[in-house]
């Protein structure tokens, strides 16, 4: 690897963890009961999503509708980034292992959505997700709907300064079965705390 490659994956991850802490700290939820949480920040009240109109690797249209009844864990990347996409999507990986045992209606659904519609295609997510589990979910979309989808989440992204790549927050979005945001959760990523508070959360009865 190159000293200005090496330099650049530094840069990458620096900024991706300035971003994520920038977003919690709009979204930290105020003082209120709730369940204490090992690494991730709950939102009391939990934030509603709202509609969304997306593609997943199958070509089936994603809505709002397909997070309701379910929880999901949902990220936002792009499968040519360099080191903050893997390095999460591995993180989910070896979280899906850790909850596999739920019960069915407790398991959640691990979705990426794109930010980079240019070259993510559905096709293009499916091989990318497939690779770290074929249980996962990939969302494509117009580039319109895809903003529209990250505003309602609040991710931070944009351009890398260096050019040719995509800065972007490395949050992780716990939506209950409300299809409202929970909690989040900010790198550095732990797959083993992520899954003990996914336990804590699903375990709850959503509105609780």
């Amino acid at each position: 690897m190159t000293r200005d490659r090496r330099i650049l994956l530094i840069v990458c991850a620096l900024a991706a963890a300035v971003l994520g802490a920038w977003w919690a700290s709009r979204l930290r939820a105020p003082a209120g009961r709730g369940i204490a949480l090992a690494q991730g920040t709950l939102l009391v009240p939990a934030r509603s999503i709202g509609a969304l109109d997306l593609v997943d690797q199958y070509g089936q249209r994603f809505t709002e509708a397909r997070l309701a009844g379910r929880w999901s864990v949902v990220y936002f990347g792009f499968t040519t980034c360099p080191m903050i996409c893997p390095t999460t999507m591995a993180v989910l990986r070896d979280f899906a292992g850790r909850v596999r045992g739920l019960p069915p209606k407790s398991r959640p659904q691990v979705i990426l959505i794109t930010v980079d519609p240019a070259h993510d295609t559905p096709q293009v997510l499916g091989r990318y997700v497939a690779a770290f589990d074929p249980g996962f979910l990939g969302l494509s979309g117009t580039s319109a709907a895809l903003d529209a989808a990250a505003d309602k989440f609040s991710v931070a992204r944009g351009p890398a300064a260096s050019g040719g790549s995509i800065d972007h927050s490395a949050t992780l979005f716990i939506v209950d079965p409300g299809a409202a945001v929970r909690a989040i959760f900010t790198p550095p990523h732990s797959a083993a705390a992520l899954a003990e508070d996914y336990r804590r959360l699903a375990g709850r009865a959503v509105g609780g």
